[in-house]
Parts: structure tokens; sequence; C-alpha cells
């Protein structure tokens, strides 16, 4: 495991809890943002032996996003591995019945704060050298390249990871030059609150996928990947 030190937002349950368990069983020091306090993150940080931090932000909010960064930069010297995590699934509505705030909640969290967390964590020398990767958690639903789940509703979700997608590939366009690596990642159908546990993987198949992934020595630079490894078309 490359990377010694962690930051993974929307890390509370699901995937994101997953990949904070997977990274402090590799031997990570782990920053676990959170909107609000999370019992599951409390004990595993017990006993953790100080390699786990759990730290307030909400993903939606540019606020939040720079005061969590102001206060990073007071505690940690750089992060290996980014992982942006947090997102929201609308309600599912019908072609007719989507709501305006439906891609406005849709698009803050789920692709302006990645973006605007990434360029804070820059601007604050927290990123930025030989080998730290940018992980962008999307899916397979903002894909225009491909006809799974075609007839899946989620109008808001797959504009906002098509453009999660988009700012993935440019910001590595900016970021290259700084030894820094952007990428998105599918992670599966995972069984999550997010789907009411529909999917069809577990978050510890994901997260073990998603790592294998980053550590696989694949060309991460602007990509699109499954948490199997595959390469997904824009």
């Amino acid at each position: 495991m490359p990377y010694r030190t962690a930051l993974i937002t929307g890390a509370s349950r699901g995937i994101g809890l997953g990949l904070v368990q997977e990274l402090l069983a590799a031997g990570a020091t782990v920053v676990a943002t959170v909107r609000s306090a999370s019992n599951g993150l409390s004990e595993l940080a017990a006993g953790a032996g100080g390699r786990l931090h759990v730290v307030q932000l909400d993903a939606g909010s540019a606020a939040s996003i720079a005061a969590c960064v102001e206060g990073l930069k007071k505690r940690f010297q750089h992060f290996d591995l980014v992982i942006n995590n947090a997102g929201v699934l609308e309600e599912l509505r019908p072609f007719g019945e989507v709501e305006e705030q439906d891609f406005l909640d849709a698009f803050q969290i789920n692709a302006i704060g990645p973006f605007l967390l990434t360029q804070q964590l820059r601007a604050a020398a927290l990123l930025g050298q030989p080998g730290t990767v940018v992980a962008n958690i999307s899916s397979i639903l903002g894909s225009i390249g491909t006809a799974v789940f075609n007839d899946y509703p989620g109008y808001a979700y797959r504009a906002s990871k098509a453009a999660l997608n988009s700012l993935t590939r440019y910001s590595d366009k900016a970021l290259a030059g700084e030894g820094i690596s952007c990428v998105a990642i599918h992670p599966g159908y995972v069984k999550t609150d997010i789907n009411k546990g529909a999917g069809s993987i577990s978050v510890e198949e994901s997260a073990k996928g998603i790592l294998q992934v980053l550590n696989s020595g694949k060309d991460l630079h602007g990509r699109f990947y499954a948490h199997d490894g595959e390469e997904l078309p824009w």
C-alpha cells in the first residue's frame, strides 16, 4: 500500500466507511470526514492507535470545505490519497416530474464539492508530489457511452456524475505536472443505504476493488475505471 496518509469524504457509512476500514488495515493514517457524528467511526478510532482522525465536513458547502481544509493544514503536511466519496441520490422521479432542487442538490454535492475540495487542498499545499492520487467516486450512470442501466431514471444523479467525470479529467490536465493523478472510479452496484440494499456486491468487495485499482500500476491520469479494473467509456 503506497498510500500512507489518506483523506476520505462521506466516511460515516457505506463505501466510505469500507474504504476507511481497508486503509486502516493496510497501515495508513486516515482522515475521515462526516457531516455528523458516527458511532462506527468512533469505535474504529478507539482501536486505531491514533491513525484515524474524524473531522466534520459538509461536502455541499464551500464554506465548510474551506474551514475543514484550514483545520487540516494545521495538523497534516500532505495527503497521498484523497477519495471524494460523499454523494447524494435524489428521489427517483420519471421524466416530466423532475424538480430543479434535485439538480441543485446533486450537482452541489456530487460534482462541485469534490472539485472545490481538491482545489482547496492543492492551494493549502496538502497535495502535490509524485504519486499523489485524487480518486473521485463516480458511477457508471455518469457514463453516456454505455447502455448499462439505460432505463434507470435518476436524471440529476446521472448528470452530476457525468459532470464529476468531466471535472476529473480536466482537473488531471491541470495537476498532472505537479505529480497528481485524478481518476474517476465506478464502485460497482453496491449494497448500501443509498439504494436500500438493492446492490449486487458488498461494501467490502467494492472497497477492496477500488483500492486494488488505485494500487494496480494502471495509468490513473484522467481515466474512468470500474472497481474491477475495467476502463469505462465517458
